[in-house]
């Protein structure tokens, strides 16, 4: 089992380059999906304020720009892939967390994404980052976040992954209109993957790909939740 500050340097590791631009053809087939999806439950950005927490290299976050978004924010605890994100994507704006409170007032994003990023924090710390989004979301604003599910085996760098239900009882006093979409079928994934990876054609992935696209959560390797704040909520 690998401690809080082993976990955190096997992911600052990774970010000596900014992997997330240069992903391979599997890997890069999940971030389009996984950026689809989160698109799809935010609804339209245009002329809104966009967090993208845990942002890393930008990639995502550049998407966010390119969607319309009036203002767009990047949060990262990682000073390295903040460097890439700043030079990547200038029309952004970036700020490293510190690990205490987020430094924007309460009630200021009409939407906040976190996409494959509570599974890197802690169990000691994950409630309060989540209060924390709570606070600096608009009532009414849109929560939207994606997470590994517990039919995936548990990475080196991750605390622990998910089923909807324990992310929805968390969320539930303060949002409502909950939607979940599983992406990558567990039991179709696998041997898509190593027929795709074996012969290198395009076309069985496109031959293939609805089995393993979307699916319900529960035979999902992944999942995606929305919600939207609950109005009478004035400051939480």
């Amino acid at each position: 089992m690998h401690n809080n500050q082993e976990k955190l340097l096997i992911q600052e590791n990774e970010y000596s380059i900014p992997y997330h631009w240069m992903r391979g053809r599997n890997l890069g087939k999940l971030y389009d999906l996984r950026t689809d999806i989160a698109l799809r439950l935010s609804g339209n950005l245009e002329d809104k304020t966009v967090l993208d927490y845990g942002c890393g290299d930008g990639k995502f976050t550049n998407t966010l720009v390119n969607a319309g978004a009036s203002e767009v924010f990047g949060i990262d605890i990682s000073q390295n892939a903040l460097g890439f994100a700043r030079k990547l994507v200038p029309s952004a704006n970036f700020m490293v967390f510190q690990g205490e409170q987020i430094e924007f007032s309460d009630k200021y994003f009409d939407v906040i994404f976190s996409l494959d990023v509570i599974e890197h924090i802690s169990d000691n710390d994950r409630d309060r980052i989540l209060t924390e989004l709570i606070r600096i979301l608009k009532p009414g604003g849109k929560l939207v976040l994606t997470v590994p599910s517990i039919n995936k085996n548990l990475d080196a760098k991750h605390f622990r992954h998910f089923i909807p239900g324990e992310l929805i009882d968390k969320l539930k006093d303060k949002f409502s209109n909950f939607e979940i979409q599983g992406y990558f079928s567990k039991p179709h994934f696998l041997p898509v993957m190593l027929f795709d990876t074996l012969y290198n054609r395009r076309f069985i992935w496109k031959l293939f790909s609805a089995l393993i696209r979307l699916c319900d959560a529960g035979d999902a390797l992944y999942f995606a939740l929305s919600c939207d704040k609950n109005k009478d909520n004035s400051i939480l």
